[in-house]
Parts: structure tokens; sequence; C-alpha cells
């Protein structure tokens, strides 16, 4: 459970060498402790890199840390969506050398006047090992950024407030390439009128066709066209005209992403991330 802030009090006072007293009354102290959970996370974001065919996993860890018990009962952790690309290995306890260095480095230190907030000990925890990898029951990630979120709840007798997120993010490449660039970006816009950016995507990889999937690709307003196939320099070449009507996008900053998929069988789906700031 999670412990609240409390008050503590003292109270102080003084005699003189007679026993008598030297105060008309005594001085009286509330301290207010902070409140902290019984589980809490070291870390909740993690970036793998980029996944390859070359190097296709990587491997984080999630470290749980308990000020408040000496021996945290083991967290339960599940991977949002139930993705089989993540995998969860198996919990270690910290030494108490790591619990040590991990209190060190939270605690605050002290300002040049002596003030600081009191020092934090971490009395138990875990590193648990959260593996992402490209590919897994014989299916390959979304070729494009991803981001995985890990759900850390308390063990038995461990109620937290609200369970604990971490979130791993990285890229997957795939054989298919935006040229020159890792997204397409429209910046700030005037939204009164439309405007188009016009890309390039590229593949080694020989007999190989893409498709845009409009039903996926998000904001919905976006209009992706996919032109034809040419071939250079031992490449294949597609133009990729992403185009925002008039009126469309006005809002805050906005975030989307254009889905591709390879044809045939074993298809590979595609993610380029799109950006803009209709005004």
């Amino acid at each position: 459970m999670s412990v609240p802030p409390s008050p503590r009090h003292a109270y102080f006072d003084a005699y003189d060498a007679k026993g008598q007293k030297l105060l008309p009354q005594p001085f009286n102290f509330t301290v207010y402790s902070g409140g902290r959970e019984a589980l809490e996370l070291l870390k909740t974001e993690f970036n793998v890199g980029t996944l390859t065919e070359g190097n296709p996993s990587q491997t984080v860890d999630i470290v749980g840390l308990s000020a408040l018990r000496d021996n945290v009962p083991l967290p339960v952790l599940a991977v949002s969506n139930n993705d089989q690309h993540v995998t969860i290995g198996t919990p270690q306890p910290l030494s108490s050398e790591s619990l040590e260095e991990y209190s060190r480095s939270a605690s605050t230190p002290a300002t040049p006047s002596g003030q600081a907030p009191p020092p934090i000990y971490y009395r138990s925890g875990y590193r648990i090992p959260v593996t992402v990898s490209r590919e897994a029951g014989g299916r390959t990630m979304d070729v494009g950024a991803f981001d995985r979120e890990v759900y850390v709840s308390g063990g038995p007798g461990v109620t937290l407030k609200k369970p604990l997120r971490a979130h791993i993010q990285g890229t997957v490449a795939g054989v298919i390439q935006l040229e020159g660039a890792t997204k397409i970006d429209f910046g700030s816009y005037d939204s009164s009128v439309a405007h188009k950016k016009e890309a390039r995507l590229w593949t080694e990889k020989k007999d190989i066709d893409i498709d845009v999937v409009a039903d996926q690709t998000q904001p919905n307003f976006l209009k992706v066209t996919l032109g034809k196939a040419t071939a250079e320099a031992g490449r294949t070449y597609w133009p990729l005209t992403v185009q925002i009507p008039a009126k469309e996008g006005r809002s805050s900053p906005w975030e989307g992403i254009i889905y591709l998929r390879t044809k045939g069988p074993n298809p590979t789906n595609i993610r380029i991330q799109v950006s803009g700031h209709g005004r």
C-alpha cells in the first residue's frame, strides 16, 4: 500500500543547571514526511534504437524499488495488447550494493545553505529484463517507429494508486526506406489552403511491390498516393505524395502515420511518421 504524508510531533524544552525551566513553554515542532508508494520505477522511458535483420532484438532492465519494504513482493508485469514481440524475463532481486547506489543517485544533495530533502533509502527491489524482438510468432514488427508499454503492478499485499508504466521506444528497419529522412514533416502551415509534400521510397530487394493502406493511415484527412515504381542504380523507387486539403489539421500540432504494406505472401507492414501544425 502507499503511505500518505503524515505529521510527526516533537517538543523541545530547556533547563538551567538547577533544573529550572528557562522557557515559558516548550517549542513544538511538527515534521511532515512525504508519502511514497510501496513500489516505484527507477526509469520509465527506454529507447532501444533500430532493430534490423542483423540486430533483431534489444533488452532493457526495468528496475522496481521500494523504500518501504525490506522484502517487497515480486511485482506483476504485463505487456500492452499481449504483444508477442515484447517478452519479460526472470526478475532478479537487487543486491545491497545496487540498492545503496540507487539510493545515492535518487537522493537530492544539499544546497550551499545546507538545506536538502531527507535522503532516500531503498530497502529492496528487482531488476527485470524486458526484450523487444523484431520477429515473433512468425510475424515481423511493423517497419517504422514503435512505442510499447509495459504495465507494472504491485505483488501480493502491495496496492498502488495506479499501475506503473514503462515505455519502450525504437525503430524497426525494413526493406523499404524513406529516402533522406525518417519522417514527413509539414511543419507549421496555413490551413486555409491545401498543402503537398513529395518524397520517395526505395528498396534494394528485387521483385517487391507495395500499396497504401488508406483505412489505417492517420489522420484520416491525409490524401496519400503512391506512384509507379522505377528502377535506378540497382534500387527500386516509388514516388510518394502526401496532401492536406484546405481547412484540415487546424489545431494543436498533430502526429500521424502513413501505412503501407508489401504485396504477396507474408506481407510486411510499413509505418511512416508524418506531422504538422495547421494554423
